[in-house]
């Protein structure tokens, strides 16, 4: 089903494709005709957004951690348009504000200098500092949430094991811990996995475009698997997020 959006400068545009996020699609329209992005209004604080912004990042850190399994693993599709439809639903002036961050965004990232693609990352954090702290305490709620039950449950097997007072303690809090950051690692690979899928399959639907979906899907799931071309920037981001003991709020406070 087609949405409209309404354009920085005012400019409503129609029959938007359900598939293509609100953000994703201004973004497309600003990126070639940049004379409609209108004066740059900064977004207001609105609670809605800042809880909209956590709750879209906790979505977004299960679907990562379930992409390291494939980034069509089951769930994942779900995820991923639960994700998309609480885009539709922030305030026209902060969806106007990831629209303009997300065309420069990526005209960092085709610029190729790093430099430029780390001062556009600092600059989402200081447009919307309280957004991108709640988007950080959100990706952190399944990795904390997770390590809690299952040090809670490393109680019990304790008590099962025979340990008891410091010993058991320690026994769970080591589950807790090594919970942490085996999920971190998970999630750090499946961001990658997802990242590479959806690029890739993007890049060959526009290159060939006379391939099937199912085709498309096939060369793009062998892009992401472990052992395939791109398995170094998958471990890469495996050992990172390992190291950082999991995304969020820990790496942005």
């Amino acid at each position: 089903m087609a949405y409209s959006i309404r354009l920085p400068d005012g400019t409503l545009v129609q029959n938007i494709p359900d598939e293509l996020s609100p953000e994703a699609a201004k973004a497309k329209i600003l990126s070639s005709r940049p004379d409609l992005a209108g004066p740059e209004k900064e977004a207001p604080f609105s609670l809605k957004d800042t809880g909209l912004a956590a709750l879209q990042s906790a979505v977004g850190a299960t679907k990562s951690t379930l992409q390291a399994f494939g980034a069509e693993a089951p769930g994942t599709e779900t995820l991923g348009e639960f994700q998309q439809s609480l885009s539709k639903l922030y305030s026209p002036e902060r969806q106007a504000e990831m629209a303009r961050r997300d065309a420069l965004e990526k005209a960092a990232a085709k610029s190729g200098s790093t430099l430029a693609e780390l001062k556009t990352a600092a600059g989402a954090v200081t447009e919307a500092p309280i957004q991108a702290t709640a988007s950080a305490v959100g990706s952190s709620v399944p990795t904390v949430a997770l390590s809690i039950g299952a040090a809670t449950l490393a109680t019990g097997a304790a008590a099962a094991l025979g340990l008891i007072g410091a010993p058991a303690l320690a026994f769970a809090a080591a589950v807790g811990i090594g919970t942490k950051y085996a999920l971190g690692a998970l999630q750090g690979a499946g961001s990658v996995k997802g990242s590479i899928y959806d690029a890739v399959k993007e890049d060959v639907a526009k290159q060939y475009p006379s391939l099937s979906k199912q085709e498309i899907s096939k060369i793009a799931l062998e892009a992401q698997n472990f052992t395939g071309s791109n398995w170094d920037n998958i471990m890469a981001g495996t050992g990172i997020s390992f190291s950082a003991g999991a995304p969020g709020a820990e790496k942005e406070l």
